[in-house]
């Protein structure tokens, strides 16, 4: 039996498990359960914008880090990942 890689399946994910998920989910609040979640979000600005700008920064490092071995472009991501984290949470 052969598995199929990631890559392969990333669309069968995205339209079977996690839009049904998230859509059921979504569906199932109330307007007032949506009201309160916007209340909290509004009130807690500061930190969703800056888990906004940390996964941003990321993604950015993830995309765009280039390194002649495999080895050595897991230590440069980390570094970026360690630097961003304590620029943005330090």
């Amino acid at each position: 039996m052969k598995f199929k890689k990631f890559s392969e399946i990333k669309f069968e994910l995205l339209c079977y498990v996690f839009i049904p998920i998230f859509g059921g989910a979504a569906g199932a609040l109330r307007g007032s359960e949506w009201i309160r979640i916007g209340q909290f979000i509004s009130d807690n600005r500061q930190w969703f914008l800056g888990a906004v700008v940390w996964l941003f920064m990321i993604g950015i490092i993830r995309l765009f880090a280039e390194a002649p071995t495999p080895k050595l472009l897991k230590v440069k991501r980390l570094v970026g990942y360690a630097v961003i984290t304590l620029w943005i949470w330090g």
